[in-house]
């Protein structure tokens, strides 16, 4: 009982209201929408869903070819798209030279820069077609993976790549085991996949998040990194003996030529 007198005050003056005209407009509202000079503000409002990227700047386009100095949120959410579109390809790029640099600095050979980034590249792929199928495209939250995916590659591809080479040029091998079969029965390996395991699980607990965009980095995070180790585990130790098979057989050639 407190309150209804108020609410009843209220209430009788919203009975009271009469048709409004640009001339009883209060002048904080008025402002808003009529300069000093005389322009008017006119909202245009669309008539397709501009949650649609594609949509959006359809819609952005038609404004500017009858405004082009337009405002508003679906220009600032193109806008801003863009913007962290070309980061992401920015911090990308950067991510594979400083890679490439770091393998070059620890491998000392530029054959296995390409070897090192190959299955980097080929889970990158993979993560793109995954997330489209299962309707988790990149997005201005999860395109953060990127430059995530090939750091956490090109880390998990070092060790293993370091680890064959040292054991080639140790001959730690057995006789009677191969190069490859000697490099899975290391602690290498299983390193890798533990390293690779407590990544997912730390990552993997943003999909819980009830942020759609958070979510959706954390689920895209699980999908890369283990598509990452799985690529690493897999493609690079084929391409090592590849690349071994190869330089033997150059050797080879060199040495029956001399």
């Amino acid at each position: 009982m407190r309150y209804f007198p108020m609410q009843m005050a209220r209430l009788r003056l919203q009975l009271t209201a009469r048709p409004v005209e640009m001339e009883s407009l209060p002048p904080a509202i008025s402002r808003r929408f009529i300069s000093p000079d005389g322009l008017v503000r006119v909202e245009v409002l669309p008539a397709h869903d501009v949650r649609d990227q594609e949509a959006r700047r359809v819609f952005v386009d038609e404004v500017a070819e009858i405004s082009p100095d337009l405002s508003g949120g679906a220009i600032s959410v193109l806008r801003a798209g863009d913007v962290v579109g070309q980061a992401m390809v920015q911090a990308s790029l950067l991510a594979l030279a400083l890679g490439s640099i770091l393998i070059f600095v620890l491998i000392r050979r530029i054959g296995f820069i390409f070897i090192v980034m190959a299955p980097i590249l080929l889970a990158g792929v993979l993560t793109a077609a995954i997330g489209i199928l299962i309707g988790l495209p990149f997005n201005f939250a999860n395109v953060i993976v990127l430059p995530l995916l090939i750091g956490l590659g090109v880390d998990s591809a070092i060790h293993l790549a370091m680890r064959a080479r040292h054991m080639a040029l140790e001959k730690q091998a057995d006789p009677g085991q191969s190069g490859m079969a000697a490099l899975f029965s290391s602690s290498t390996p299983r390193a890798v996949v533990l390293s690779a395991l407590t990544t997912i699980g730390s990552f993997g607990s943003l999909a819980l998040s009830q942020h759609r965009g958070t979510a959706s980095m954390g689920m895209l995070l699980m999908i890369a990194i283990s598509i990452t180790v799985l690529t690493t585990l897999v493609v690079l130790p084929f391409l090592l003996r590849f690349a071994d098979g190869l330089s033997k057989r150059l050797k080879n050639k060199k040495a029956r030529k001399e």
